[in-house]
């Protein structure tokens, strides 16, 4: 074989490049199982520390969260800082939006009912 004449046969090429392409899979796959016992390894790490699962959110937990932002700004209006207060509206605010969501009411509705309803006052 000269300087420049063929270096290899194609055969020669496309085995090593066959080679080279299952070489490349066999690293994409360890990557994969690599992050995937990092994964496992911080999850544990996570329940060992007592700290909360990764992408939880106590936010959803609240009883707001099940209620409208009308509703939500009317409760913390009236409540004025009095926690009992605040969770008797809250309790109630719950109730009326469940009752109004049996009915088939819209989201945006059952928001603006029951924020006024709150606004108004305790009428019973």
């Amino acid at each position: 074989m000269g300087l420049f004449s063929e270096t290899v046969p194609r055969e020669w090429y496309d085995e090593m490049k066959a080679q080279r392409n299952a070489a490349i899979a066999e690293r994409h796959a360890a990557e994969e199982r690599y992050a995937s016992l990092v994964s496992q390894f911080v999850d544990l790490k996570r329940q060992e520390w007592n700290l909360s699962p990764q992408g939880f959110d106590i936010s959803k937990l609240s009883p707001m969260a099940g209620l409208g932002p009308r509703t939500q700004l009317a409760i913390e209006e009236f409540a004025a800082g009095d926690p009992e207060l605040r969770a008797r509206l809250i309790n109630t605010g719950t109730a009326e939006a469940m009752a109004r969501r049996a009915q088939g009411m819209p989201e945006d509705e059952i928001d603006a009912e029951v924020g006024t309803l709150i606004q108004e006052g305790d009428q019973g």
